[in-house]
């Protein structure tokens, strides 16, 4: 039973004269510093453990041991337990199913690893020539292997360790939106009436000023820095601006998260939107331009760094509504929130004592040139700092997140990455796998760029390209050629941040059951052929503006393409994590979202053709859908797939 001891006296003998001790009963396991070259732990299947000095233990005579080349192999291991500490020694036993028994051995410079068979038969070679049997106790040693995907979902693929993330991540994306979409209220346009301003006129001769209006809508950057008549493009720019900061952060951002690591890539998104959310305290056009450039480069790496930490934590069966509904629909659900408090502060001027509308009546104070926010109270910077104060808290509370397991095992920190899955576990009350966790060995780094020597990649990266082009270009498209709602301004932005939900809310049940590829395919397919038949309904040109049915149908068409790009957008964002692998995931994900910012900045563009003919920018949207629906159709589907770790 003991072939490697004379008998079971003299095993235990040499073990106490090692300066080790023996622990009795399966399952027990104790530690003792040694004075050699290292601990070893030895488990048999029905022996106790025994533990001696590495150096005077009689075992090490007959223990055949190897270096690891690749030190990633030693770490990946996955017992039971965490590795016990011992000085700067470290051991682990990993119980085998047969008689044989697992040592892992750390020393003070090289990581070795051991095998011990305990079947009496004298087979253990030495370094110099392995045997067969060496080989094969080697082979399992290593037969037990896991993805990170099969270690997430034995803890817990949407554990209580995840619902903490989602918390934390949900939280950053809801301020996302929040500071994104206040541009809507914030730099909204100004109802004015400009006046000529020709020396010679004689026909009016307003008060030191160019133009007059609704002091119900002066609360804007517009009315403070006087971006109307003349200089109502700058006012328009505004959003050039934003949107390029945004294509700018997705990019690097992604590359920069790829290279130092999700948590620290979300330490620098926190500085930049703290500093792009300090608008409020813009004196001028061009500081708040600023500002607001920094903001979009915020929002633009947040989004991919935050959607990607949050994708590689849950498992593939949760992936589709936590990508779809759950994080956007919280970045919509900020928006909202937003509106909501907008329409509070704008109520609570309007029936303040010193309420502007009650200078509505006086035609001379109507005429005032608007050049600073002393009348309209600043409803603009009371929006604004209430993203600033969001972005405080996101700041706070992003402190706790860990760092990606995927991303530390890319960068050979393997042990760092067993502790985020042993805490992951610990939380969610389950146990690890016992095993190695897959490509360990074989991925040594990530790349310094992307990678597309493959013709299959280089096919699914320009069709990823095309599709998120095409979910902004329609999707803002839409939104500004089917015009704003009648009635109140703020009711209106609040139905439209709100028409997302329900949109959002059907790509849970489409992802999970028709997959991901198709979904983006066919809502694609759908908006395109809605803003195609929009020209093919015919015009009443003989009925008054909003008595013909013709209004109610394009609105009704134009909706439905609304409805379908909002979907769409969370299948790239859902599909993109998933099948770019861990190397590049979010450096692929930010080249995705520059494209979409490209859209995004070309849609005010394509509506302005309205002028020349009414019905080119709907042809342009849909045909444009169609095409990227159909090239959709080759993607390969990644629903309940594990997500890739290597190229």
């Amino acid at each position: 039973m003991y072939p490697y001891f004379p008998d079971r006296r003299s095993a235990m003998q040499g073990g106490v004269q090692g300066g080790g001790m023996m622990a009795g009963g399966e399952g027990r396991e104790e530690e003792r510093r040694g004075e050699g070259d290292g601990i070893l732990a030895v488990k048999g299947r029905d022996d106790p453990l025994i533990q001696g000095n590495a150096a005077a233990d009689p075992l090490n005579t007959s223990l055949h041991s190897r270096e690891v080349s690749d030190p990633l192999v030693a770490p990946g291991l996955l017992p039971a337990d965490p590795i016990v500490q011992s000085g700067d020694d470290s051991f682990t036993a990993h119980e085998s199913d047969g008689d044989t028994a697992r040592i892992l051995v750390q020393g003070d410079e090289h990581l070795k690893l051991g095998h011990l068979s305990m079947q009496g038969s004298n087979t253990m070679a030495t370094d110099g020539s392995p045997s067969n049997s060496t080989e094969e106790l080697e082979a399992e040693l290593f037969d037990e292997v896991f993805t990170v995907d099969d270690v997430i979902e034995t803890i817990g693929g949407f554990g209580r360790y995840q619902q903490w993330l989602f918390a934390i991540l949900g939280f950053t994306f809801f301020v996302n939106g929040a500071l994104n979409l206040q541009q809507i209220v914030v730099e909204r346009a100004a109802e004015i009436r400009c006046f000529p301003t020709a020396p010679n006129c004689t026909v009016c001769d307003p008060v030191g000023g160019e133009f007059i209006g609704d002091f119900a809508d002066y609360g804007s950057v517009s009315a403070s820095f006087s971006l109307v008549c003349g200089r109502e493009v700058l006012r328009g720019s505004l959003g050039s601006v934003f949107f390029s900061g945004f294509g700018f952060g997705s990019f690097f951002g992604g590359i920069l998260s790829d290279k130092i690591g999700r948590r620290k890539g979300i330490f620098v998104v926190n500085g930049l939107q703290l500093v792009g959310s300090g608008g409020f305290i813009a004196s001028n056009y061009y500081l708040y331009a600023l500002f607001r450039l920094i903001a979009g480069a915020g929002c633009g790496a947040g989004i991919v760094v935050n959607f990607v930490l949050m994708m590689e934590f849950v498992g593939n069966k949760h992936r589709g509504w936590m990508g779809g509904f759950g994080m956007n629909g919280l970045w919509s659900f900020g928006g909202l929130v937003v509106g909501l408090l907008a329409s509070f502060i704008h109520q609570v001027n309007k029936y303040s004592g010193s309420d502007i509308s009650e200078l509505r009546d006086n035609e001379r104070i109507q005429q005032i040139y608007l050049h600073n926010d002393s009348l309209s109270l600043a409803e603009w910077r009371a929006v604004s700092s209430i993203s600033f104060i969001l972005v405080v808290i996101q700041i706070v509370v992003t402190v706790y997140l860990p760092e990606s397991p995927r991303w530390l095992l890319m960068m050979g920190r393997a042990d760092e990455a067993y502790n985020v899955l042993h805490k992951a576990a610990q939380t969610n009350k389950r146990s690890l796998p016992r095993g190695r966790l897959k490509g360990m060995n074989e991925i040594k780094g990530i790349p310094s760029e992307l990678e597309l020597e493959d013709p299959g990649e280089f096919q699914i990266t320009l069709i990823m390209l095309l599709c998120w082009f095409t979910a902004s270009f329609t999707y803002y498209g839409l939104a500004l050629n089917t015009g704003s709602l009648a009635g109140d301004f703020y009711l209106n932005m609040c139905v439209n941040m709100a028409v997302d939900i329900p949109a959002l809310a059907l790509s849970i049940v489409m992802f999970d059951r028709i997959g991901r590829s198709r979904s983006l395919a066919i809502t694609l397919l759908i908006g395109g052929f809605s803003c195609v038949l929009c020209n093919a309904v015919p015009e009443d040109n003989n009925c008054a503006a909003g008595e013909c049915n013709d209004v109610y149908i394009k609105s009704i068409l134009a909706f439905c393409g609304k409805f379908m790009l909002c979907i769409t957008f969370s299948a790239v964002f859902v599909y993109a994590s998933e099948v770019f692998p861990t190397s590049v995931r979010t450096q692929a994900m930010g080249i995705s979202s520059l494209s979409a910012r490209v859209g995004g900045i070309s849609a005010p563009l394509v509506v302005l053709l309205s002028t020349a003919s009414p019905s080119l920018p709907m042809w342009i949207f849909g045909i444009i859908s169609i095409v990227a629906g159909l090239f959709s159709f080759r993607l390969p589907e990644t629903n309940n797939r594990d997500l890739a770790d290597d190229i």
